[in-house]
């Protein structure tokens, strides 16, 4: 497994992000997801994978001194879709996202997705 497909294991990313923590040399060790994969996209998946993954997580000093992901408003097709059209045709759920940031007040987000220039992030921050 690789890439968007380790979401379907919260438990195996977890892992994985403490033991780049554990070698980084005190690096911050970030996490960039989507909101789902294929069919396993509900945002209580979603929620799992994040209470799962943020457990093995050191804060960011930049984020607040919270764990911090980055998360992809879209979710992916594995099947069918091509990386350039899984950035541009699964619809952008920033509700999502922002439902993250209201209950999740611990861990820090970053919406990524769709925001093409600054006009564009503002408003994704309304």
């Amino acid at each position: 497994n690789f890439g968007a497909s380790l979401m379907y294991d919260a438990r195996l990313v977890g892992e994985c992000v403490s033991a780049m923590a554990e070698n980084s040399g005190g690096a911050t060790v970030t996490v960039k997801c989507r909101i789902g994969v294929d069919d396993f996209s509900s945002y209580d998946t979603l929620c799992h994978f994040v209470e799962t993954v943020a457990t093995q997580m050191k804060s960011c000093a930049s984020a607040g001194n919270k764990p911090l992901f980055a998360i992809h408003a879209r979710k992916a097709l594995l099947n069918g879709l091509s990386p350039a059209e899984n950035r541009t045709v699964p619809p952008l759920r920033y509700d999502w996202v922002f439902g993250l940031a209201k209950d999740f007040p611990h861990i820090a987000f970053v919406l990524n997705g769709g925001v093409n220039d600054f006009f564009g992030a503002h408003l994704g921050a309304s």
